[in-house]
């Protein structure tokens, strides 16, 4: 069952208007602290427990947990932790997954971003029942980040870039108004030269796209700048946001002799820019340092004018990877220690 079907791509896509390019030296950041106020155990037992969270939702009193290893869906009581329903496995049927990235709360319904499945995006109600899928026609883009603005149109990154006028684009528009489907936000220079190895760099092809009231902020792991365009995919700025910790690819990986050791031990030095986060204020953005299995997290967030500039910028270490911004300046990070998982709420301070 489909909740949504679309149309195919049009050959022509929005163009916008010119780009307010907003660049600088690297941003001078604050030292901050996290401050928790939150903490839930999940699960009472082993078996209870997500092998990998990478995203989580709060739809009532129920945490909605994606477990990407395990490919699956856990609700948890919000108050107690306890383990209330599993849905999902890995398949490629209707309701199972294959490479589970994001969720996103529609009401009360759960939609889960595939890359890799046929079902781009599939929607689940909060007991664990299979509803149908959604934008089926973005299944063979790779969707990897999901955003749903304030006119209702759909912003997904995608892994795969597709070809416009204007260069290759990485982001896909699903406007709701007739179906419409524009690209944008260009892929950066930097990704063409590390296309090749595309599959060995873990994350390292898994953009990210977050709605900033009628606006979606965009970007990519091998770049720090953020791409700003409005609900219907217009570019209007691109903001140089970078972080003095950060190390982009080196281009040692064009030398011919590549094996996976040396690949590794050139992704340890390198930073991704993984996630980016919208807030009332501005914005946060998630980077992650060393290799997949011993992964480093760090934090910067920034307030941002209307103009696209970013000011009072902060940054701090996290313990666990950020899944997403909540009401009142609050992060939430899964955090692991001792084999057990927990969900961790902190505050950010903006002062």
């Amino acid at each position: 069952m489909r909740l949504l079907a679309l149309p195919s791509l049009l050959a022509a896509f929005a163009c916008g208007q010119a780009l307010a390019q907003v660049r600088g030296a690297p941003l001078r950041l604050a030292p901050s602290k996290l401050e928790p106020v939150d903490v839930l155990q999940l699960g009472r037992t082993s078996a209870e427990q997500p092998a990998d969270v990478r995203d989580a939702l709060l739809i009532g009193r129920r945490w909605i947990v994606l477990d990407a290893q395990a490919r699956r869906l856990m609700m948890y009581d919000s108050r107690t932790g306890v383990l209330l329903a599993v849905a999902g496995r890995w398949g490629a049927d209707d309701g199972t997954f294959d490479l589970p990235r994001r969720l996103h709360a529609a009401g009360d319904t759960i939609w889960v971003l595939d890359v890799t499945h046929r079902n781009a995006i599939s929607a689940f109600d909060t007991t664990g029942r299979f509803l149908g899928s959604i934008a089926p026609s973005l299944a063979k883009f790779g969707p990897t980040g999901l955003a749903v603005g304030a006119s209702g149109n759909i912003a997904v990154a995608t892994l795969t870039g597709t070809d416009t006028t204007a260069g290759r684009a990485t982001t896909l528009i699903v406007t709701r108004s007739g179906g419409r489907i524009a690209a944008t936000c260009p892929e950066s220079p930097v990704y063409e030269r590390s296309r090749r190895l595309k599959g060995q760099l873990q994350g390292y092809g898994f953009r990210d796209v977050a709605a900033h009231g009628s606006k979606f902020l965009c970007i990519e792991p091998v770049s720090p700048r953020i791409v700003v365009v409005d609900s219907v995919g217009n570019r209007l700025a691109v903001i140089d946001t970078v972080a003095a910790f950060y190390r982009p690819p080196i281009d040692e990986l064009e030398t011919p002799k590549l094996t996976r050791d040396r690949i590794r031990a050139f992704q340890a030095k390198w930073t991704a820019h993984e996630r980016v986060f919208a807030t009332s204020w501005g914005f946060a953005s998630v980077y992650s340092q060393g290799t997949d299995s011993q992964p480093r997290y760090r934090l910067f967030w920034c307030q941002l004018a209307p103009t696209g500039r970013a000011s009072g910028c902060k940054d701090t270490e996290t313990v666990g990877r950020p899944l997403r911004m909540l009401s009142g300046d609050r992060l939430l990070v899964a955090e692991s220690s001792s084999g057990r998982t927990r969900l961790v709420t902190y505050r950010l301070s903006r002062r």
